[in-house]
């Protein structure tokens, strides 16, 4: 039960989101720490076309230079946290089916 692709890797514990921070540095969220994970269809005002940092609505980005040929953009609201971690992934399917088998809320729109 774990995921990993160039963008991102979840353990049996926590979600790590690579090249979140610069100069290429991780960030790792526990599962504990996670209230719901948005999953949205990429689109001009939602970081389609961010390639890296701060997208509208409260949301950083990892980095990912090609974001606009994904098929979706994950958004992870953290308890007790003002802003959101958002990233992208190779395999979207997948990464729902892993973070819903560890027991963490996934809220598909749109």
């Amino acid at each position: 039960m774990a995921y990993s692709d160039s963008l991102v890797l979840i353990t049996s514990d926590s979600l790590i989101i690579k090249d979140y921070y610069f100069p290429l540095v991780n960030k790792q969220i526990p599962f504990a720490d996670i209230e719901v994970v948005h999953v949205l269809r990429p689109q001009l005002f939602n970081g389609k076309y961010r390639l890296w940092g701060m997208a509208l609505g409260q949301v950083w980005l990892a980095m990912d230079f090609v974001r606009f040929n994904r098929d979706a953009i994950f958004v992870v609201t953290v308890k007790d946290k003002w802003l959101k971690a958002g990233f992208t992934v190779e395999n979207s399917e997948a990464v729902v089916s892993d973070l819903q088998a560890n027991k963490i809320r996934v809220e598909i729109e749109g």
